[in-house]
């Protein structure tokens, strides 16, 4: 056509290109509010890199109808967790939970915070005996104190009851079979067993109820261990005298305190004795 080709010419934009305004990504809060759930943040799918903010706080009526981002974050609370997820504990229940995230762009610019709120605040967990562990065998006399580990709420007045067996506890035996079955010798948490006041029965059960402050129980946790007698010991001997009717002659009685389970058959030996001049006997 007779064109000819033209020079290139460089033109350069007049005005920056700004990213896009980030839409909302996090739709609420994923996890039961109870004590001892886990939390995350829920969304319709996978988050780009941002940061998380959790927050518990005492909800107020008024802020039941707040709408801008300022309002719901007029009350901060307290900031209990920095991480995706967060670890419901006792110190959040009573508490509203509130998740803040803000994206962060490859450039390190941080995008525009979204708020989530929980509708209702953290409840206890139910009552619960995690674990309950006495040593498997121990000396009579000896204190035994169980070592307990419980979860839900604060606990309460939880009950501790001792059974004496004469065989080894059975797991297949409940709470309520060592109720009907078995003599129970003590209701305290810490005992100090002697077999004289368990007779023959060396195997023990203890059965831990526990229960929260606000009076409501769990499921009953048992242990048990083997009582066994400590080395013969005689604690103490003494001589009582007293009188024949008839002869009006001494008559001695030698009593003792024995200690080392039950007393069998033991034997007093008498020995007569040459006082000397220092008041210490001769014996012959």
């Amino acid at each position: 056509s007779g064109l000819g080709d033209g020079e290139l010419r460089e033109a350069k934009a007049s005005m920056e290109v700004v990213a896009e305004k980030s839409r909302q990504r996090v739709q609420g809060i994923r996890g039961r509010l109870v004590e001892g759930s886990t939390l995350e943040a829920e969304s319709s799918s996978e988050l780009p890199p941002g940061q998380f903010e959790w927050r518990r706080f005492q909800r107020k009526k008024a802020q039941a109808n707040v709408r801008t981002v300022e309002d719901k974050l007029a009350d901060k609370g307290v900031v209990v967790g920095r991480e995706s997820k967060l670890l419901l504990t006792l110190k959040e229940t009573g508490y509203h939970i509130q998740l803040v995230w803000t994206p962060v762009r490859a450039g390190g610019e941080l995008g525009d915070r979204e708020v989530i709120t929980s509708d209702a605040a953290v409840v206890v967990a139910a009552p619960q005996g995690i674990s309950l562990q006495i040593p498997e065998k121990v000396y009579e006399g000896e204190l035994l104190r169980p070592q307990s580990s419980y979860f839900g709420g604060t606990e309460g007045g939880s009950t501790y009851y001792w059974y004496a067996m004469p065989q080894p506890y059975d797991p297949s035996h409940s709470a309520k079979d060592l109720q009907d079955k078995f003599f129970c010798f003590a209701r305290t948490r810490c005992i100090n067993p002697w077999l004289p006041d368990i007779g023959e029965l060396q195997h023990l059960a203890v059965v831990w109820t526990p229960c929260r402050s606000d009076g409501r129980r769990g499921p009953p946790v048992i242990a048990h261990c083997l009582v066994m007698p400590t080395n013969t010991t005689v604690k103490s001997v003494s001589m009582e005298v007293a009188l024949r009717t008839e002869l009006n002659l001494p008559l001695f009685k030698g009593q003792t305190i024995y200690q080392s389970g039950l007393q069998g058959l033991c034997m007093l030996s008498w020995w007569r004795c040459r006082p000397g001049l220092d008041g210490d006997g001769e014996k012959a």
